[in-house]
């Protein structure tokens, strides 16, 4: 009966559908001409709020895994290659790329530079400066400036300050290549610190983080000095994590009163900017309401105001010209409490980084702090940074997070039990329950058998959220204490095969801490035949491959190469896993992809890996690869267009597609 009404219910649409659009077909084909439009109106002015996306734990691991991964692999034993096996295989990679620099192809010749300066080639510098002057490809200019900055050497400074750039992208890509420079000449810094005084907006942010890298007493206090005039929330932001990487301990006092939003904190003239101008949008939002201002008057006030806005804001060129009346006026409200919570999360990331007694205190005092729509983007890095310090005073707060009821069944309010916060605490105790170096040797924690327990139930538990399983067993990989394999195996037995994001993680997590017996389950998981491109499907196998990258066993290599048939962003995974894995072998038919196809992206792909596989060392000892240096540590929440051009050459995936799936939410 029920069909039978869906039926009829179908051709009455249809008849009704027919019969208004008969009026256009006839119209189109007759010689009655339709009635004119009638006359346009002025539109109500919308108005609307908007509110941070949902960032999750996942950002923030992929933003700053690398040293994590790196101390993962250190960790195991095993036999390493032969030197002079590594060394031939170098060079048919060098001989590849620097063939591969005068291709035809733009996205070779730019994927081949950024590879070369990867590998810290030395013979690739004088083909790299050719193309950062003479080739006609803008992108492939920024990628060889980028590439001589990873080269690192006194001619490749003097070369990059004694030009004069062409565009904006050009000169901006020089900066970054300056602060990839691990020791520049005292004359270079002051050059940065000048442009961070002008007024281009742009080169001043990039200026700042190139600061972070070149610490010093001086450089802190210009810093401090820089948040305490600039009006732009972009550079305030880059000054703030500045001053956190610096390590100063005279920065605790400024961040701490950002974090905290004291009554020192609100007078910084980046916030009051924001905070004048939310203002003076609700009032204009009450005149619009009340009909106190007409249509007219509205836009050009709002332009006019805008034109100040958009004097430090590196992103959008501002709201478009209207066209008579028929374009409404959109009132967009919220924003500046987006920037200043990025500034508060900007201030809980560089507390992470400062050695300060009062450091782990405001961050915990800004932890317990009441919630809000806007909260949640920074209390995640404020969770972040209390677990990288190692505070056990914060324990209470993140165990509340994740803890049960008596029964043993998570019953918290849907919006607590969905909370995102939830996903950063499992992964923070996952780093706090790492072990303390001592002069006795490595030690646990405090908390440290009950802090583990709680990850491995909540990796078990079915009634669970998959983002807080898939963060717990993370996390367990993440201590680095082999003893927790079996607690992560037990609760590995509670997970359901249809429970792919879960599987992959769990894999990584199992990977992070040796267990061979991945191998064959990971061989299952990443056949081609499984092969998912939706987001849940792509971050599973990323997971399950890096698992296989860090786990350090030959026997994961025949697996890997199998996996090249998945999509994309798990290809240049299993890129990085080889890396880890030192798989050098595949080498050739990297080679091979890079000088034979006719796919221009295949061959940028196949260059990007071999860059990858031959990485050059870590600049410090247990910190980020060098190109890791434009995200590890960052906040990626900040909308800067001009560093996410950047910041995409060190992860594809974060910034090309899993920051831009919030679409316009991301502002």
């Amino acid at each position: 009966m029920t069909a039978i009404f869906l039926s009829v219910r179908r051709r009455l649409t249809l008849l009704v559908l027919t019969v208004i659009a008969l009026p256009s077909f006839c119209y189109g084909h007759g010689t009655v001409p339709p009635p004119p439009r009638p006359p346009a109106s002025p539109r109500a002015v919308r108005v609307k709020t908007v509110y941070p996306p949902r960032w999750s734990w996942l950002h923030w691991w992929e933003a700053n895994r690398d040293p994590y991964l790196d101390t993962v692999r250190q960790g195991r034993g095993g036999q390493k290659p032969d030197q002079k096996v590594i060394q031939r295989f170098r060079a048919q990679a060098v001989e590849a790329l620097l063939e591969a620099v005068k291709s035809e192809r733009w996205m070779a010749r730019a994927s081949a530079a950024l590879a070369l300066g990867q590998m810290a080639e030395p013979s690739a510098l004088e083909p790299l400066k050719k193309l950062s002057t003479a080739d006609p490809v803008t992108s492939v200019r920024v990628f060889a400036l980028v590439a001589l900055g990873l080269l690192d050497s006194p001619e490749v400074e003097e070369f990059l300050l004694n030009r004069d750039y062409p565009t904006p992208e050009e000169a901006e890509a020089a900066l970054i290549a300056v602060g990839h420079l691990n020791s520049p000449k005292g004359d270079t810094v002051a050059g940065l610190q000048k442009l961070l005084q002008g007024t281009d907006v742009g080169r001043a942010t990039v200026s700042a983080w190139a600061l972070r890298f070149h610490s010093g007493p001086a450089n802190a206090a210009f810093l401090r000095n820089v948040l305490g005039r600039s009006t732009s929330p972009w550079l305030a932001s880059e000054a703030i994590l500045g001053l956190g990487l610096t390590g100063d301990v005279r920065s605790a006092a400024p961040l701490a009163d950002i974090l905290l939003v004291t009554d020192i904190g609100k007078r910084a003239p980046a916030w009051e900017e924001l905070e004048s101008r939310d203002k003076w949008l609700r009032s204009l939002a009450g005149s619009i309401k009340s009909r106190a201002t007409s249509y007219n008057q509205t836009y050009e006030t709002y332009v006019e105001s805008y034109k100040k806005w958009q004097e430090s804001n590196p992103n959008a060129p501002g709201p478009r010209q209207r066209r008579g009346h028929r374009s409404p006026v959109g009132i967009t409200m919220g924003a500046q409490r987006i920037y200043q919570s990025r500034l508060r999360a900007s201030a809980a990331i560089a507390l992470g980084n400062v050695k300060h007694p009062d450091s782990a205190r405001v961050l915990h005092e800004a932890l317990n702090e009441r919630n809000n729509e806007y909260s949640n983007l920074y209390k995640g890095f404020v969770i972040m940074s209390l677990g990288q310090l190692g505070d056990a005073g914060a324990l209470p707060a993140m165990l509340e997070l994740l803890s049960p009821t008596r029964d043993g069944r998570v019953r918290k309010s849907s919006a607590k039990r969905k909370s995102p916060l939830r996903g950063y605490a499992a992964l923070a105790l996952g780093l706090y329950a790492r072990p303390i170096r001592t002069e006795q040797g490595p030690q646990p924690p405090p908390h440290y058998v009950r802090v583990c327990r709680l990850l491995a139930e909540r990796v078990a538990d079915p009634n669970e959220t998959p983002e807080v399983r898939t963060a717990a067993a993370l996390a367990l990989g993440l201590t680095g204490q082999t003893e927790n394999l079996k607690l992560l195996q037990a609760a590995c037995r509670m997970i359901q095969p249809r429970e792919e994001i879960l599987v992959g993680y769990a894999l990584l997590g199992r990977g992070m801490l040796g267990d061979e017996n991945i191998i064959p389950p990971a061989r299952q998981f990443l056949a081609v035949a499984n092969d998912r491109a939706d987001t849940a499907g792509m971050l599973a196998r990323r997971a399950a491959v890096l698992g296989l990258g860090v786990l350090g066993s030959e026997e994961a290599i025949p697996i890997l190469i199998d996996a090249w048939g998945l999509s994309y962003y798990v290809n240049r995974e299993v890129a990085l896993s080889f890396s880890l894995l030192e798989s050098y072998n595949v080498t050739e038919p990297l080679v091979k992809l890079l000088g034979e196809s006719a796919n221009p992206l295949e061959q940028a792909f196949a260059a990007r890996c071999l860059g990858q596989l031959f990485t050059s060392t870590r600049p410090t000892p247990g910190g980020p690869q060098k190109l890791n240096r434009l995200i590890n540590g960052s906040n990626y929440t900040v909308k800067n267009m001009r560093m996410v051009r950047f910041q995409a050459l060190a992860n594809e995936f974060l910034f090309s597609y899993l920051i831009p799936s919030f679409g316009k939410d991301w502002r």
